[in-house]
């Protein structure tokens, strides 16, 4: 994954020691592009409800309840479900944000689709029934992990010499009538020569470059802000080989850099304590080793006896490697020197210790998070090293899950301004979600 490319759209079995050799081997470097709120938790998957007395005369009884406890959501449209097991209801309506979606009867369920804000939504459901009576279940708390605002998207192509590059097509903010009102070009600090029409800010939804003789990749940035103020920023770059233009192959090409980077890897706990201030202290050590990419082994948040494979969370660092300041110093200090800085990350499973998964397995299918796994035909987590069978698969079939890991990815790219990754187990994710 690479950060200057265009945004696209435990009872378990005894381990296997996992030797360096293993390490490496299972290794495939994809080089270049704490959330500030841990994951609540999660109550019962069933809410109980209080009956209002809101009708003019007694009415019959009714049990309903509102699936799911409060939980993260990773998209801004939530599928919620109703269910009425005693009783009757004529109309369902979901609560929330102070607007009322009408949920479908479907079976012996109601369901409805509803528009999701960044951050805590609050929902009620809301059983009207024969005669007048009212029913309202309690609050459930859906807590959008996303990041607000807009999405920068740049388009390339290359026309009569000139490079076109188009930004009209980002996105606004979803759920929000927040208009893009600016489109900010600038060329990257470090290109081989300058852009003539980029020696400052550019403020338009689309530009014509002027490719300059000189070769080498040339990287452009397009930063978007909306109306509520909110910014995003994409990268994209294009390539000059013998004085000529051309726009290379995203998927396929490296860039220039990782064809002759000398990478290290780094265990960050056999550097001291704590680790990313330990680590900052030999960079000029191995600057004089000619290396120009660290990698750095897993930093996530994991438990305390693993090595950094059994991811709990994906936005949070390790608190015994250091703060989220250390580790934002440690890259700083390592782009002074030259040195790329690469992250393991793991995007195939989590721990089976995650939040996610505990839920899912203390309550079944009825846990939102019981989709998050791959399973087989019994329902059963599956994992693709079986030697580990404490690390359960995710679910690239759920749109929730690639969101999540794009977002994942993204963040540290975005707030810290790592270089890459190396993603661990990556075929794992290409033999069940080839295309992802």
């Amino acid at each position: 994954m690479y950060s200057d490319m265009p945004r696209a759209n435990k009872a378990s079995m005894e381990k296997a020691p996992l030797n360096r050799r293993d390490f490496l081997r299972l290794s495939v470097i994809a080089a270049g592009s704490a959330i500030a709120t841990a994951c609540q938790e999660v109550l019962p998957p069933t809410i109980p409800v209080g009956t209002s007395t809101a009708a003019p005369s007694p009415t019959p009884s009714v049990k309903f309840s509102l699936a799911g406890g409060n939980v993260d959501a990773w998209t801004w449209i939530k599928q919620v479900k109703v269910g009425v097991s005693e009783g009757k209801c004529e109309k369902v309506l979901l609560r929330m944000n102070s607007q009322d979606v009408e949920a479908m009867p479907e079976g012996d369920m109601f369901t409805a689709e509803v528009p999701l804000a960044g951050g805590e939504n609050q929902i009620r459901a809301v059983c009207r029934q024969p005669g007048g009576g009212e029913a309202v279940s309690d609050q459930v708390v859906y807590n959008v992990r996303l990041r607000p605002g807009p999405t920068a998207l740049i388009q390339i192509a290359l026309q009569n010499g000139q490079i076109v590059l188009d930004g009209s097509e980002s996105l606004p903010a979803a759920g929000t009538q927040d208009a893009i009102v600016e489109y900010l070009w600038l060329a990257r600090e470090g290109n081989p020569a300058p852009l003539p029409e980029l020696t400052g800010e550019v403020n338009r939804p689309s530009i014509s470059v002027t490719p300059a003789a000189s070769d080498g990749e040339y990287y452009v940035r397009l930063q978007v802000k909306d109306q509520a103020g909110q910014e995003d920023i994409s990268t994209i770059y294009f390539v000059v080989e013998n004085g000529e233009a051309r726009i290379p192959d995203y998927d396929t090409e490296n860039p220039a850099w990782l064809e002759t980077a000398v990478v290290y890897g780094v265990i960050p706990f056999l550097f001291g304590s704590p680790a990313f201030q330990a680590i900052g202290e030999r960079l000029d050590d191995l600057a004089d080793l000619g290396v120009n990419a660290i990698w750095l082994a897993p930093i996530n948040i994991h438990p305390a006896d693993d090595y950094g494979y059994h991811v709990e969370d994906y936005f949070g660092l390790d608190p015994a490697y250091g703060t989220e300041a250390d580790f934002r110093d440690l890259v700083q200090a390592s782009h002074e020197r030259g040195i790329r800085v690469l992250m393991d990350f793991v995007p195939n499973h989590t721990a089976d210790t995650h939040p996610y998964f505990v839920d899912a397995q203390q309550n079944g299918p009825e846990s939102p998070y019981w989709d998050f796994y791959n399973r087989d035909a019994s329902g059963n987590p599956t994992h693709s090293l079986p030697q580990w069978t404490d690390i359960p698969d995710l679910n690239y079939d759920n749109p929730e899950v690639q969101r999540m890991i794009i977002e994942a990815f993204s963040y540290w790219v975005r707030e810290f301004d790592v270089d890459g990754f190396r993603v661990d187990a990556a075929w794992a994710i290409h033999d069940r979600r080839p295309e992802f």
